[in-house]
Formats: C-alpha cells, structure tokens, sequence
C-alpha cells in the first residue's frame, strides 16, 4: 500500500526568495497570504498578511511564488480557478 502523495486542500503553499540581503518565506493558506522574513530562523518575523476578503480573495491557492523583476517584488498565487499577482512591498533593511 502507497500512501497518498497529494496535500490536503488545506495545506499550505510556500516559496522562499532572498529580496535585498533578506530571505523570506510566503505562505498562501484558506485565510490569506503571509511573508516571513526567515533571515535568522530562529526569530522569523511576519512583514506583512493580506488576509482573505470577498474583494481580495487570496485564500486557498495551491502555488505561490516570489519574483523580483526590475527591483520590484510580486508574488503570483496559482490554482485551479486562476492567478492573482500581488506587488509587495518589503521593509528597507
């Protein structure tokens, strides 16, 4: 017998990028998005969320990845339904 390979729906999608010297972690979950600066793992540090509205619903996606093109940073939120681009802005340091 195989164990299922496949994530529960309601599992985390998760991407890691290093923007400026600093490594962060986001998070796609059912209720939103979350960067965490993960620089020293032993302190992470959420820099920013955007949580799931009927307006902005960012809750739910399967794939996220982080970019940064031209000195901007976009993380795209993928599944079944679509694709939200989001432009984040991360604190100077």
């Amino acid at each position: 017998h195989h164990a299922n390979a496949t994530a529960p729906s309601s599992a985390p999608a998760v991407d890691i990028a290093t923007v400026s010297n600093h490594t962060y972690a986001i998070i796609s979950t059912a209720e939103g998005v979350q960067l965490v600066d993960i620089t020293d793992p032993a302190a992470p540090a959420v820099t920013s969320t955007i949580y799931d509205t009927d307006t902005v619903p960012v809750g739910g996606y399967t794939g996220v990845t982080i970019h940064t093109i031209n000195g901007n940073t976009f993380v795209a939120l993928t599944s079944e339904g679509g694709v939200w681009i989001l432009a984040v802005a991360l604190p100077d340091g």
